[in-house]
């Protein structure tokens, strides 16, 4: 069996009354920004869509377990 690789854990020291010692963002602001409504919209439908299976399956999982 081949062992995981954690992620590497790294500290920082946040004082909250000096703003430039937040850590820095990495995400794509411009990708975000070119984010449309409707790409959103099928986002939202997508993920109610894989709720709704993860729920159904976790239905079926105890259904099995309760009728042995």
């Amino acid at each position: 069996m081949k062992k995981e690789k954690l992620p590497k854990i790294k500290r920082i020291t946040v004082d909250m009354n000096d703003p430039s010692t937040f850590p820095k963002s990495n995400m794509n602001r411009e990708l975000i920004d070119a984010t449309s409504e409707e790409d959103i919209a099928k986002q939202i439908i997508e993920d109610d869509l894989e709720a709704q299976r993860d729920a159904l399956l976790f239905k079926k999982k105890n259904e099995k377990s309760r009728s042995i």
